[in-house]
């Protein structure tokens, strides 16, 4: 009898992490469903602003050149590259364009795409059947849908180091961090660290 009580005690110490693991893994399944769930919805708005950015840079300027296309050609193939589902292409593409030198409202627009883009791109490209990339890919969401600069690239950098990514993956990974290189250059001098992105993945 005081053996089987020992087992019930010992069982009944382990059921908190237990049940809090569980927590994790459910807020996950949680925060990935809703963003599928958003997924049409989280398009069409980028669309919608991808068109209209593409539209009024067409008749204004202040956007630098990239890599020899316009600023409204490389909008043109992000838009297209969205919607064919290439999204680590995109990530290059909205890498390039966050560094163009935009207008402040050209880049508040980008910045808009870029969260929205990051979301969608997450709820689609990863096997959240696993439980590694499921909780990294929750807590990038979580972050994003947060705000909070320093946490999305935190968040960004675990799934691409915890989680078994294919090279796409990888390099839609690496897009997206660098697409936040403006807020990040910020943080990383704060913190007395290297910027450039190969440093911020650890290599």
């Amino acid at each position: 009898m005081k053996r089987l009580s020992s087992l019930v005690l010992c069982g009944s110490l382990l059921l908190p992490g237990v049940a809090a693991f569980a927590d994790t893994a459910t807020t996950s399944a949680n925060a990935i469903d809703a963003v599928k769930a958003e997924s049409a919805s989280l398009l069409e708005q980028i669309t919608k602003s991808l068109t209209g950015l593409a539209s009024q840079a067409g008749t204004t300027t202040g956007a630098a050149a990239t890599t020899g296309d316009s600023f409204v050609t490389q909008l043109q193939s992000l838009a297209t590259s969205i919607q064919s589902g290439d999204d680590a292409e995109a990530s290059g593409t909205l890498q390039k364009l966050m560094a163009a030198k935009p207008t402040d409202g050209q880049l508040a627009v980008l910045n808009d795409v870029r969260d929205n883009f990051a979301l969608l791109a997450l709820g689609r490209n990863f096997d959240t059947a696993n439980t590694a990339t499921q909780s990294a890919v929750g807590s990038a969401i979580t972050a994003i849908k947060t705000g909070n600069t320093t946490d999305i690239v935190t968040s960004l950098q675990g799934l691409y180091g915890n989680a078994r990514l294919t090279d796409t993956q990888k390099e839609l990974v690496t897009g997206l961090v660098g697409s936040w290189n403006p807020k990040l250059a910020d943080v990383a001098t704060q913190a007395g660290k290297l910027r450039d992105t190969a440093k911020l993945f650890g290599f």
